[in-house]
């Protein structure tokens, strides 16, 4: 099924592969797995975005694909829908029977029971059943119906059903489970209504703990069913060669849970891989044209010395890029620069994909030349670069030396804000030159600013264009497993590409605008010197929540760092005054946290970069990064901090020992820190403002409680 209305954004959260949508009809119905996606959206190359090499390095891809928008005039561009739940019963009052359809189903099926003349559509089932390893089946109602006081057992209930007898849902209108159950009924020509031979009510199937998997700690566990594996996505089902033995337990939940999906979204902030230079803007963004790159490497692997010359990068221009007007001056300084940078990082780029994949890659003449001969641009093969100049290996040196220090922040094997973090605060000289068509960033002297800035921030960058990519890496089920592993990745595919150049995830291109704040280094390292220890104390309650709810989920345990908290308490509280400031709406901004504890030598990051993003070419229209400038961000951040020093909730909240999911914030609530889930990068989890403004036992301890009570 294709015909199904949804926005290309939706197709990576909420509704991406594995996620359950209801629409008009009513049906139900699943979104299935990457490999049904059409070839005339894989391969279309405008549906590509090949420039993001920093994201698409992180998560182990070559390119992403965009989802194509719903088009009535293209079907075969239309994303796939499957039938599900496949169990569905007839609506007609005094009826309920129950009938089990396929996954590729066009229509819903009907009861035939009530004649051929307009019989009634029937209605798929509320409940289903799903594992904390992300798959997901139908509501076992023949176990169930075995697993009660009944005598039958299921082998019987199943020879019943093939010797004509049909299962049929009863609601009696009694509240929770209690109120509806499952019959096995045979008909006959003496009993119209047919003669029930099982029953049992719901009553019990509701609860437990999934990930109690040493125990059965779920209803259909005590009774024997676990999970099969099952992952109607991708359409496998027992017997499949594809399906795994889970055996997790299965919990019962409503097709409609808000905990039944969790999209697993990666994302970037796009940083132009060139450095500001002389060149004119217009120029120096052509070093992001992947296929413009491609074509320039081609030419310059048919010389004898593997270098560029004008007159190839002219006949490219004159190809490719018409409109643009390049002088001869400008043209040797592009190709200048071209012959400088471009062929090492391609060398780079292979030596760091052969090192991870064989620690014996040498960084030698040999090594370097067999990864030449591993280099091809649409099948022709570069060996002539085996004649570059002497300055070869230490070019080479250098560059992976800087991709090695940058990779060494943060626990990803190449972490993707760390670079962010340091384009964000480069000086104003050092901005200017930077392409602006992706990235535009401004850099107002701090001496500009109040001394509310000055004391408290060391930089502050106003993105008047940024781009970010958002990327549909895998899903999970029951909880949100943000960074899990791979596993998760494998729900999308029946058969994932694993062929080098052919590996993709879906994702989707926002533009938007920002404010970037940057935290002073020494005033952070006097306040955690002074009140670490007094947070650390405070926050024992969320560690301990966070490491268990961690322990149950199988996954590593979030950072309750004091400045992490304060970090990200400080963003809340920006983002909601922001919302009377600037006139966007609470979902419309976002956040995106730079956080490393210090080690050594290294301050680590802090900052923070509040935005907003839409789904269009022209991103937001400036609102935003007006109130970072000067005689307007001091104010703004002075009455986020008045208000959060007294919550409408306090004492109480000031004083809360444990609030919010799984107790994870302190001083924190919807009166004062909370989000809407789409703001908020950590699902409204670690926060405290008395990181921010202080406590009512220790009013000093925040780190702007000088500002606050000055």
């Amino acid at each position: 099924m294709a015909n199904r209305p949804i926005r290309s954004a939706q197709v990576i959260s909420p509704f991406g592969v594995g996620a359950m949508m209801d629409f008009p009809g009513p049906e139900s119905l699943i979104q299935a797995g990457l490999d049904a996606w059409s070839n005339e959206v894989t391969k279309d190359k405008a549906r590509r975005i090949e420039n993001e090499g920093r994201l698409a390095k992180n998560l182990g891809v070559d390119f992403f694909v965009t989802p194509p928008p719903f088009d009535l005039s293209k079907p075969h561009t239309r994303l796939p829908w499957l039938r599900f739940p496949r169990w569905h019963f007839c609506p007609r009052p005094g009826c309920g029977l129950m009938k089990q359809a396929n996954l590729d189903d066009n229509r819903p099926p009907t009861c035939d029971v009530h004649g051929k003349t307009r019989p009634p559509t029937m209605l798929q089932m509320r409940f289903v059943a799903a594992c904390a390893n992300g798959h997901l089946r139908d509501f076992p109602w023949e176990e169930w119906l075995a697993g009660g006081s009944t005598a039958m057992s299921l082998d019987q209930i199943r020879a019943a059903r093939v010797d004509g007898a049909k299962l049929r849902l009863k609601s009696t209108g009694e509240a929770g489970g209690a109120g509806v159950s499952v019959e096995l009924v045979r008909f006959n020509a003496d009993n119209a209504n047919g003669t029930v031979l099982a029953r049992r009510t719901l009553a019990g199937a509701f609860g437990g703990d999934p990930v109690d998997t040493a125990n059965n700690a779920t209803p259909l566990s005590r009774m024997g069913v676990r999970c099969r594996g099952e992952n109607p996505a991708i359409a496998i089902s027992p017997g499949d060669k594809n399906c795994t033995d889970c055996d997790a337990p299965l919990l019962v939940v409503l097709r409609g849970a808000g905990n039944l999906y969790f999209a697993d979204v990666a994302s970037a902030i796009h940083i132009p891989e060139r450095t500001p230079g002389k060149l004119p803007e217009q120029l120096a963004e052509l070093f992001d044209d992947d296929a413009f790159v491609r074509r320039l490497l081609r030419e310059a692997s048919k010389s004898d010395d593997g270098r560029l010359g004008t007159d190839e990068a002219r006949e490219a221009f004159d190809e490719l890029m018409q409109w643009i007007q390049v002088s001869d001056g400008d043209l040797e300084l592009f190709v200048r620069e071209f012959n400088e940078l471009e062929p090492f990082r391609q060398l780079v780029k292979m030596f760091s994909e052969l090192k991870g994949l064989d620690d014996s890659v040498g960084l030698d003449q040999d090594g370097l030349l067999a990864i030449l001969a591993k280099i091809n641009l649409d099948g022709r093969p570069l060996g002539k670069w085996r004649n570059l100049p002497d300055r070869l290996m230490s070019r080479v040196e250098t560059l992976l030396r800087g991709k090695t220090e940058e990779a060494g922040h943060g626990d990803e094997p190449y972490d993707l804000r760390t670079r962010e973090f340091k384009v964000f605060s480069q000086k104003k000289e050092e901005v200017e030159g930077m392409p602006k068509s992706i990235l535009k960033i401004r850099s107002n002297s701090l001496a500009d600013y109040d001394e509310i800035v000055n004391r408290y921030f060391e930089h502050v960058s106003l993105l008047d264009t940024l781009r970010e990519t958002r990327v549909l890496k895998g899903f999970s089920r029951l909880y949100a497993r943000s960074g899990s592993s791979s596993a998760y990745r494998q729900l999308l595919w029946r058969s994932a590409p694993h062929a080098e150049g052919d590996r993709w995830l879906p994702a989707t291109m926002v533009f938007g605008e920002g404010i970037f704040l940057r935290f002073r280094g020494e005033m952070l390292a006097q306040w955690e010197h002074q009140y670490a220890d007094i947070h650390r104390e405070r926050l024992k309650t969320v560690r301990d929540n966070m490491a268990d709810l961690a322990r149950r989920r199988g996954v590593e345990p979030e950072s309750s760092h004091p400045r992490r908290v304060m970090i990200h308490t400080f963003a809340h509280l920006l983002i909601n005054q922001l919302i009377f400031d600037s006139g966007y709406g609470s979902s419309s901004l976002r956040e995106r946290l730079y956080f490393s504890e210090p080690t050594g030598s290294d301050s680590g990051m802090a900052g923070v970069l509040i935005y907003t993003a839409a789904g269009d070419s022209e991103g937001s229209m400036g609102g935003l990064v007006r109130m970072g400038e000067p005689r307007r961000l001091e104010g703004m951040i002075r009455r986020a901090l008045e208000n959060a020093m007294w919550c409408s909730s306090d004492p109480v909240c000031i004083e809360s020992h444990g609030q919010g999911p799984n107790n994870s914030n302190l001083a924190a609530c919807h009166s004062c820190g909370l989000l809407p889930e789409t703001s908020c990068e950590e699902q409204n989890r670690l926060l405290d403002r008395g990181t921010v403004v202080g406590t009512l036992e220790n009013p000093d301890c925040g780190y702007f409680s000088g500002l606050c009570r000055a």
